[in-house]
């Protein structure tokens, strides 16, 4: 197996090839397709709730359905879903990924040929990037918390509606309620 190569390279590209962009900016594209930009000021999920990312006056504040939140499992993940309290967006979700033997936005950047829709930006600051499988009236966005932790963040609607300017506002509540990278 022959991965340490790949690693090398890769680490290669996030040192050198990183540029600072301001919040919701898109960053000049990596030149190897697959760099990310480090994160400077890295946030810890490990052990949080997913639940607890949103308090109850901030999913309020969203338009979202504190009461009904629901947590759950995709994979080895950990997740939670708030309903929305009214349409056309149906919920927000956010799923967690702290396995450090992943490589939290990283490896969202090595899957990039599998999603039609791939946007590198920055949400408050952090790496980011909406990846989706095809258009519809929701958008999922993935934030790079640290090297190894990352949240995807989803919102979907029964019709057209900004859905992506919604997951933006979640997950600039959300971070406000992760502690600093321990």
């Amino acid at each position: 197996m022959r991965t340490f190569p790949l690693v090398v390279a890769l680490a290669a590209a996030v040192l050198a090839g990183c540029t600072a962009t301001p919040d919701d900016a898109t960053p000049s594209p990596p030149s190897t397709g697959q760099s990310v930009t480090p994160v400077s000021n890295p946030k810890d999920a490990r052990g949080v709730e997913p639940r607890a990312l949103l308090t109850a006056a901030q999913a309020t504040t969203l338009g979202l359905d504190p009461a009904r939140a629901k947590p759950g499992f995709t994979a080895d993940l950990i997740d939670c879903r708030w309903p929305a309290a009214q349409p056309p967006v149906i919920s927000v979700s956010v799923t967690v990924d702290t396995n450090p033997t992943r490589g939290g936005l990283t490896d969202t950047y090595l899957k990039r040929s599998t999603f039609p829709i791939f946007e590198p930006l920055v949400v408050e600051g952090y790496p980011a990037v909406r990846a989706e499988y095809g258009p519809s009236d929701g958008c999922t966005i993935y934030v790079g918390l640290s090297e190894h932790q990352d949240i995807r963040v989803s919102a979907g609607a029964r019709s057209p509606t900004d859905t992506c300017a919604l997951v933006k506002r979640a997950i600039a509540a959300m971070l406000t309620n992760l502690p600093p990278q321990r």
